[in-house]
């Protein structure tokens, strides 16, 4: 289906590393991360992708990466440089904030500033931030597998609450915000369930899933959450190679994806989104890719593949979507954050606004 290089690696990992043909395996690697983008519809058996690919009709176009303090920016002296990012965040501001092996890291590029969450990039209660969710009063909400906690920060970066703990939460990895609801969405992978607070007094108010195998509403290390505009739940059931919805109630509705490397399935998912039209982004590190679904499942398109270089992925995690429906997808290495735009709705409607008066737009 796609540029799998990085699905290689998942899968045969100690085989690959250990044969005496290493170097063959090596240059059949870089053969593939270096491959050009192959169409989903061109391979794999399954239906195409409902959008089209056409560079006139492209509704995805790749805007630029950051990768240092430089890229948003800032001087040379202070280099702030991603050394292994994995989750991200947006907030009104277009301040964005990336979690990056031990800390959390900011880039503002409209401001032309970067910086650190908290004091000085390190903090000893919070060494390994995962996910993370930014709330429209500028609340910031970062799981911790470290500590077991989601620390929650102010705009300004003072800590202001923790969430959870070892009795409530054991490897806590992804985080969401469902503001309508007033609910605060917890992945916990290692208990295999999401955990729900409220967000306001963030006391624990029930757990959705346990472990499973291919069964409904049953996880099998979870990674991911998101929420859409009408308060559905989209987990990321990375084990069992799928995406889960529920209701605002905790629900299961229906399925998304399945094993395979037909158009529409998972080999590695991790991170999620959802776009101002509630349609449903997921990355596949394995596929190195970003696939898009609408609300009952179908496919609408994919963008990315494997390699360096603009819309190009070696080892994607984390993304988010911002309220002008910019991605940005996190890249762990070599360490950077891509950003896409989403020419849908919001966007249309933006450029007509900005179109000179009597001019139109095209």
């Amino acid at each position: 289906m796609y540029c799998c290089s990085g699905l290689i690696i998942y899968l045969f990992p100690n085989r690959l590393m250990s044969s005496s043909r290493t170097i063959a395996g090596v240059a059949l690697l870089l053969l593939l991360l270096f491959a050009p983008v192959v169409h989903a519809a061109q391979s794999g058996g399954g239906a195409g992708p409902a959008w089209s690919d056409a560079t006139e009709t492209a509704k995805i176009h790749h805007l630029g990466a950051i990768r240092s303090s430089r890229d948003a920016g800032g001087g040379k002296e202070g280099t702030i440089t991603l050394r292994k990012p994995y989750g991200v965040a947006v907030d009104l501001s277009g301040r964005m904030y990336v979690t990056d092996r031990g800390r959390i890291v900011f880039f503002h590029p409209g401001k032309k500033r970067s910086g650190f969450l908290g004091s000085g990039g390190t903090d000893a209660a919070r060494s390994e931030p995962l996910g993370i969710a930014v709330s429209s009063d500028g609340r910031i909400f970062t799981a911790d597998s470290a500590a077991r906690k989601v620390f929650v920060h102010s705009a300004d970066g003072k800590r202001i609450a923790s969430v959870g703990g070892a009795e409530e939460l054991e490897l806590p990895c992804g985080v969401a915000v469902d503001e309508r609801n007033g609910k605060l969405y917890v992945v916990d992978s290692r208990k295999h369930r999401v955990a729900v607070y409220g967000l306001k007094d963030y006391r624990l108010q029930r757990t959705i899933g346990s472990r499973g195998i291919k069964e409904k509403d049953k996880f099998n290390f979870p990674t991911s959450v998101a929420v859409d505009s009408r308060g559905t739940l989209y987990v990321v059931d990375t084990g069992n190679f799928r995406v889960q919805a529920f209701d605002r109630d905790g629900k299961y509705l229906r399925s998304i994806g399945g094993i395979g490397d037909a158009p529409g399935a998972f080999a590695r998912p991790k991170g999620i989104a959802i776009d101002s039209e509630d349609h449903v982004y997921v990355v596949d590190a394995a596929f190195q890719n970003v696939q898009i679904f609408d609300t009952d499942g179908t496919l609408l398109y994919y963008f990315g593949t494997g390699g360096l270089g603009p819309g190009r992925f070696t080892l994607p995690a984390g993304i988010s979507i911002d309220e002008q429906d910019r991605i940005y997808v996190v890249d762990q290495w070599p360490g950077a954050v891509h950003m896409f735009q989403y020419a849908g709705k919001k966007f249309e409607e933006q450029r007509k606004r900005s179109a000179p008066s009597g001019t139109g737009a095209r």
